[in-house]
């Protein structure tokens, strides 16, 4: 009785053996499995970051043109009066002009 009790925890202990290394296998592939994520993730990040730094300058670039365009529409309509006080008369077409009108209302 004695012997077929050591055999029989031998053999659990070589089933617990084969458990712990077969667990050991499992989480060396989920670390492996989480480092291509983690790897994955700060691609994206990388990505974000860039699109949102090209997306900043692209808005900086539209708010830039949209003053200029100002800036250009107040000395257009300068002009116009001070040559309207001098006696001149715009064609329709210059008198008709909106601000914004080319680039839409805001």
């Amino acid at each position: 009785v004695e012997t077929e009790t050591i055999y029989r925890l031998r053999a659990d202990c070589q089933n617990l053996e084969i458990e712990r290394e077969m667990d050991e296998i499992k989480v060396r592939h989920l670390k492996m499995e989480r480092d291509e994520l983690v790897s994955q993730l700060d691609k994206l990040k990388e990505e974000s970051k860039a699109l949102n730094n090209d997306s900043e300058g692209k808005s900086r670039e539209m708010i830039e043109a949209e003053m200029e365009y100002d800036m250009q529409y107040v000395r257009q309509q300068a002009l116009i009066e001070h040559l309207e006080r001098s006696g001149w008369k715009p064609p329709k077409d210059m008198t008709s002009l909106t601000k914004h009108e080319n680039l839409g209302d805001k």
